[in-house]
């Protein structure tokens, strides 16, 4: 499956476990975390192949974060982890951080049977990372403290369905720790709420402390002075926190990296007793400030390293990779929200549409009349002859008068009926100049009034970006030179008409398709969205007409060739998954580079000379003799 792809049915079709509508999955920079009702991904490159196994293990990463949305008590994890980090018990956090994750799994695995072999591909990626990197010898693997929490974890997820490198794990640690963390773990199963898991992980701290401190007045060890290794030092153990599972804020606050997140972890209860029978054992608050961080327990790990891999987060300027989807837009009229595109759409008067079908009426009606002669054509041509029975072939009837019996003929299925179309409009700035706009809106009416006198499913959509809703955040990314984030730039989607509606009741909304904020258009994008529509749609064939002037322009930091070569990849990836395309120009013949059918309208007649004639063989499934393809390159990508 294609990354875009996946994508899309990550946040669009295919939801996540128990199918709850109101958690949402949004692909933003480099971090993974949720917020308490978005799970947020790692961005992906486009047209890179994600494997089943990658699938797995991101999809186990989301079922394993929405069980933190749907069953941790996410306020109160935030008050009991602030105190720890306050009184510097960072065990105690990581030990009700893993016992957490093995009670709320298995209400996940309960509630979404699927999400078992799931969350079992996203564990056992990150055991096999930490056992080719870890040897039974590090002093870190023989402090409870520091791999007791990730310990729990292997423990609790041992009987998986596919889990890996599990015991391999548990090898490298005191057998004595082995042996304890499997009552720890019994223990879960008699806890009943986040509170519970908390009053586990309280008690689990004071056995910890208790061992550490009688190791170390017998002389066994100093476990405060052992080394931390290259992934438990302080400084990072910051960095881990903040990837932690349940990290709580808000959408346009979303750091775009784990390491910049402000820490709130997995999971969340309330001990009631801030750990001091804890402290009673360790024997002060001077020592429980000197605690090392226990190793990382965080499922974050496993899928990073699957998509390092695959290189789906690869950082270069030769790879389209988009920062965010999260501030993506569709506007409808109907949607109910602020959003100023959306009450433009409502507030659209037909007074703009019927003047230009007033003044197109010519074109309009030369249109429908060539439109129903292509389908009659094709109806008089949908007929199998040579039958038994059927209705008699007037062209047979000599053969009938001697004696044959095939002379009958009988009507075959027209491909009218299946048959989805989508009219697509670019709304850049550019498209303002020389009423460019006006154009392709006038063109848009045409081929929705010429439509409408067919059985055709259409749909009229327009495409564009909203710089003001650019973060101060997401303008800090684009500035940044570590990372090149093909796009950053806020894409609009206007449903000026869908499917299931009426043009009587969209013709307002259709008039105001020159009234909206013009900024850049990400052509690439907005046709892989355009086509992910289509793709949703029962009948056989699509179709998609592209009305625009140009070429792909946004702010990000994909060349110009980069942008170019992405929307030439889309088209293909699109018409290889069977949507038909006809790329029509508004005055600019820019369209023949990316789009193999192609038309060019400077006035109004050369639509029904040009495209209309072009959308008539494809509907009437005629063979097309007018291509560019010596133009365009697309990368053969499968």
């Amino acid at each position: 499956m294609k990354s875009q792809t996946f994508e899309h049915e990550m946040t669009e079709t295919s939801s996540i476990f128990g199918r709850k509508k109101d958690i949402k999955v949004v692909f933003k920079g480099d971090g993974a975390a949720t917020n308490g009702s978005t799970v947020y991904l790692p961005s992906l490159a486009h047209e890179k192949d994600v494997d089943t196994d990658t699938q797995m293990v991101m999809r186990g990463y989301v079922d394993h974060e929405a069980g933190h949305v749907r069953h941790s008590d996410m306020p109160l994890i935030l008050k009991k982890y602030g105190q720890w980090e306050a009184e510097g018990k960072p065990l105690l956090k990581g030990l009700h951080n893993a016992i957490e994750d093995m009670w709320l799994e298995k209400r996940v695995m309960r509630e979404y049977v699927g999400s078992a072999k799931n969350i079992a591909a996203t564990a056992s990626s990150c055991n096999s990372e930490f056992a080719g990197g870890h040897t039974s010898g590090e002093p870190a693997l023989q402090s409870w403290g520091q791999v007791g929490p990730l310990a729990i974890t292997w423990e609790g997820r041992r009987h998986y369905e596919g889990i890996t490198h599990v015991d391999e794990c548990l090898d490298m640690i005191d057998p004595e720790l082995a042996a304890r963390v499997k009552e720890w773990v019994s223990e879960i199963d008699g806890c009943g709420s986040t509170a519970d898991n908390m009053a586990l992980a309280e008690k689990v701290y004071g056995e910890i402390k208790t061992k550490e401190k009688k190791e170390k007045e017998d002389g066994k060890g100093e476990p405060d002075e052992r080394p931390a290794g290259p992934d438990t030092s302080e400084g990072e153990s910051a960095e881990r926190d903040a990837d932690a599972d349940g990290d709580e804020r808000g959408d346009d606050s979303e750091p775009e990296t784990g390491e910049d997140r402000e820490d709130t972890g997995d999971a969340d209860g309330d001990t009631g007793e801030d750990g001091e029978d804890g402290e009673e054992d360790v024997g002060g608050e001077a020592e429980e400030q000197d605690e090392i961080a226990p190793l990382d327990s965080d499922l974050k790990s496993g899928m990073d390293v699957k998509l390092k891999s695959s290189g789906l987060t690869s950082s270069s300027r030769k790879v389209y990779r988009p920062y965010t989807t999260a501030q993506d837009r569709v506007l409808h009229r109907l949607d109910g929200t602020r959003d100023r595109g959306s009450e433009l759409l409502a507030e659209g008067s037909l007074s703009t549409y019927k003047r230009d079908v007033s003044q197109m009426r010519d074109t309009v009606n030369v249109m429908g009349r060539k439109l129903a002669r292509a389908f009659m054509a094709k109806r008089n041509r949908d007929w199998d002859g040579g039958r038994e029975y059927g209705r008699l072939d007037s062209r047979r009837l000599v053969a009938a008068v001697g004696g044959a019996t095939h002379v009958f003929k009988q009507r075959s299925e027209s491909k009218e009926v299946e048959t989805a179309v989508q009219i697509l409009c670019d709304m850049s700035g550019s498209m303002d100049r020389d009423n460019r706009i006006v154009m392709a809106r006038r063109v848009a009416i045409a081929l929705c009034e010429t439509l409408e006198r067919t059985t055709v499913a259409y749909e009229v959509l327009g495409y564009g970006t909203d710089e003001r809703r650019t973060t101060t955040e997401t303008r800090a990314t684009h500035h940044d030179k570590s990372v090149n984030y093909a796009r950053t730039s806020p894409m609009n989607t206007w449903v000026f008409k869908a499917f299931e509606e009426r043009l009587s009741d969209c013709k307002a909304a259709i008039g105001t398709m020159a009234m909206h904020n013009m900024d850049h258009n990400v052509d690439g994008e907005s046709v892989l969205l355009g086509h992910m529509r289509l793709k949703a749609r029962p009948e056989k064939r699509q179709i998609m007409l592209v009305l625009s002037d140009g070429h792909p322009e946004f702010t990000g930091k994909a060349s110009s060739e980069a942008r170019n070569q992405h929307l030439r990849d889309v088209i293909a990836h699109a018409q290889r998954e069977g949507t038909e395309m006809i790329g029509i120009g508004i005055q600019t013949r820019a369209v023949q580079r990316f789009y193999e059918r192609h038309s060019v309208v400077f006035r109004l007649k050369d639509l029904a000379e040009g495209a209309l004639d072009q959308l008539a063989r494809l509907l009437i499934d005629d063979k097309f003799d007018v291509t560019s393809s010596d133009l365009i390159k697309a990368r053969r990508l499968g």
